[in-house]
């Protein structure tokens, strides 16, 4: 997602440049390093901070990414929206984590570790 002012976007435009961003991290992870997944990594929390900024049901958008085919968006939106959909993005992270799909399968698994608090 290009640098905007995120205000100005609709809730729909932040969950897509959500996904966005992720797809972006997912090839960043294989391709392009530590820098530009740093870089990703702003600008996606960016865009989790607006849409807590705008309250329950803007964060609750982003459940929608809990089936995106991309594995990286379903790990960040199931991390992202834990707190305010705990049982089915347990169940994201738990799919994830079994998929054996890594690196994510493992973010997934520490994740799950930390909420059960085992780390």
């Amino acid at each position: 997602m290009k640098r905007t002012i995120l205000t100005d976007k609709t809730v729909d435009e932040l969950i897509n440049g959500f996904a966005e961003i992720c797809v972006a991290q997912d090839h960043a992870i294989w391709f392009e390093g530590n820098t530009k997944y740093k870089s990703l990594f702003k600008q996606m929390m960016a865009i989790d901070a607006e849409l807590k900024r705008r309250g329950l049901d803007a964060r609750q958008a982003m459940t929608r990414l809990f089936t995106h085919p991309n594995i990286q968006v379903r790990l960040k939106a199931a991390i992202n929206a834990f707190d305010i959909a705990p049982e089915s993005a347990r169940t994201v992270l738990e799919d994830i984590r079994r998929s054996k799909h890594y690196p994510q399968a493992a973010d997934a698994g520490l994740r799950l570790d930390v909420e059960d608090g085992k780390f």
